[in-house]
């Protein structure tokens, strides 16, 4: 044992440093992402997209976070908390690469969840099985269940 061989893993260099970091902040979303798209355990995923806020505030993901953040605390029965993150995202970020859908009140009356519509980690509506057929792609549409 020697201390070459112990601080072998340990990065000290600047490149390092930021290999390691970059490396921790793709973790930290993932497995965010896995906790809220897969697995529905939206406190864990609130608590890890928390932990990524902590560590990195200047990171590029930090928008995302707060858009998928504002997404579970709605999950979990906190709108205010969620209200709150989606002001702040709004206000932090005017590019609106993750935006909110509008509310349409109609949707609303009929008792139809525009949440259905939305893919929440992107915030793009999903394209449905017959959009694809409608665009001539058919051998595709049949492989969908």
């Amino acid at each position: 044992m020697t201390i070459s061989g112990l601080t072998k893993n340990i990065p000290l260099t600047a490149t390092q440093l930021d290999s390691s970091n970059k490396a921790i902040l793709k973790s930290l979303l993932t497995n965010a992402l896995t906790f809220q798209n897969q697995l529905e355990d939206y406190p864990s995923a609130i608590e890890t997209y928390q932990e990524l806020m902590r560590r990195f505030p200047e990171s590029s993901e930090v928008e995302q976070a707060l858009f998928n953040l504002s997404y579970c605390y709605k999950k979990t029965g906190n709108p205010s908390k969620a209200d709150s993150l989606s002001d702040q995202l709004k206000k932090s970020f005017a590019a609106e690469r993750f935006s909110f859908p509008k509310i349409d009140v109609k949707l609303v009356q009929l008792g139809i969840h525009q949440d259905q519509f939305v893919r929440h980690d992107v915030g793009q509506p999903v394209p449905e099985r017959n959009d694809v057929r409608a665009r001539g792609q058919f051998a595709e549409s049949r492989a969908q269940p």
